[in-house]
């Protein structure tokens, strides 16, 4: 009979059971009614693809085969993902619509199906079990669309841009472009802009960087700043082990140093000595090649190099990074030149990817053509694009 329990201890719902049992439950539910709300809406079920980099890809998976998982995410579409790049899966069940023989209707997550019954878990009434002289028909329901906000004229702009930068961070890409720009005007004239960029890209095998930076400043109507600096590197990571490789090199141009230009590079091996989630220091040592030109020094010399890159994840919205280097010339000590770059970043809007960051960087060279300063010292404050 409809509304009793069933040997099984599980409930069997007809109409008249179900307006019963909602009789019953009535006052426990006005008093919890903001409780269940927001657990139903926050703890919305849905699958997970864990990739092998670490990362997360949730959506529904609407087809697997033994090469590639499909899967529907809200804001990328479909997406294809290679068996080969696929740690873990986990599969929800799917949140069905039944609608019963007398015209009522009930959703909730398919948790058994058989010949005689369905059964649901209901997100206020639990598990419960449907007979299946009971039911008119039952479906999987399509998982709803993300609501569309429009912020402004730039707002589909933004969205495909921001479905852009998720594709690149599955494949392992991560990149910063920042702007600063100041000016002065009365007692002294004077503009000054700088541009930094920079991008990673991390495999399980290897790591690749590059960094491109340029100053420029004009003070009372001259150039007193003109600089660009151009880095690029590869780390060979060996499996299971601490250790790496690595090949490093620069290219420097400045209007105003001892030269003009000026080319390095530096290969060898390198430790993770800290490596963790929010944590890490790779300090590295090698030996290479660096020549200038414009300079009276422009003889090529075999230099070395020690150097470190720490990097700390502060919070999810805050990382700080530093790295220190030593470039020795192997025949003479006392020619040898140091190389620091700080900074900290804080990112405003995850949607947008805008940050925040303050900095320095400082390089000392021994030896310099007559005239010339030995140090070079930038603190900058920058508004940029992350992701």
């Amino acid at each position: 009979m409809y509304g009793k329990n069933n040997p099984s201890g599980k409930r069997i719902l007809g109409w008249r059971a179900f307006f019963h049992l909602s009789g019953q439950v009535l006052g426990l539910q006005l008093l919890g009614a903001a409780v269940i709300w927001l657990s139903a809406s926050t703890c919305s079920l849905a699958d997970k693809v864990v990739l092998i980099d670490g990362d997360i890809i949730e959506g529904t998976i609407t087809k697997q085969d033994g090469s590639s998982v499909v899967l529907e995410h809200s804001d990328l579409g479909s997406v294809e993902i290679p068996r080969d790049r696929i740690q873990s899966l986990t599969i929800d069940p799917p949140n069905v619509l039944v609608v019963l023989a007398d015209g009522d209707a009930i959703h909730g997550r398919l948790i058994d199906e058989n010949e005689s019954t369905i059964v649901l878990e209901h997100p206020n009434l639990g598990r419960i079990e449907i007979p299946r002289q009971q039911i008119d028909s039952f479906k999987v329901k399509e998982p709803e669309s993300k609501k569309e906000e429009e912020v402004g004229w730039f707002d589909p702009q933004v969205k495909e841009l921001s479905a852009k930068v998720s594709r690149l961070k599955e494949k392992g890409w991560h990149a910063t472009a920042d702007l600063s720009w100041g000016s002065s005007t009365g007692n002294t004239e004077e503009q000054s802009t700088s541009f930094h960029s920079r991008v990673k890209r991390e495999l399980p095998d290897r790591t690749t960087t590059a960094d491109l930076v340029y100053y420029y400043k004009v003070k009372e109507a001259e150039i007193s700043d003109n600089k660009l600096t151009l880095g690029l590197g590869r780390d060979w990571l060996l499996p299971e082990s601490p250790w790496f490789y690595f090949l490093h090199g620069r290219f420097d141009y400045d209007e105003f140093e001892s030269w003009q230009q000026r080319a390095n590079a530096q290969a060898g091996p390198g430790y993770h000595l800290i490596e963790k989630d929010d944590l890490t220091l790779d300090v590295r040592s090698g030996l290479g090649v660096r020549r200038e030109w414009g300079s009276i020094n422009n003889n090529p010399k075999l230099e070395g190099l020690i150097g470190a890159d720490f990097e700390w994840e502060i919070t999810s919205k805050q990382i700080c990074r530093f790295a220190p280097s030593y470039y020795p010339v192997v025949s003479d000590f006392n020619d040898y030149r140091t190389r620091f770059s700080g900074e900290w970043r804080y990112l405003f809007d995850e949607d947008m990817h805008l940050n925040f960051s303050v900095g320095s960087s400082y390089e000392y060279q021994s030896v310099v053509d007559p005239g010339k300063e030995h140090a070079d010292l930038r603190v900058f404050l920058k508004l940029g694009y992350a992701f």
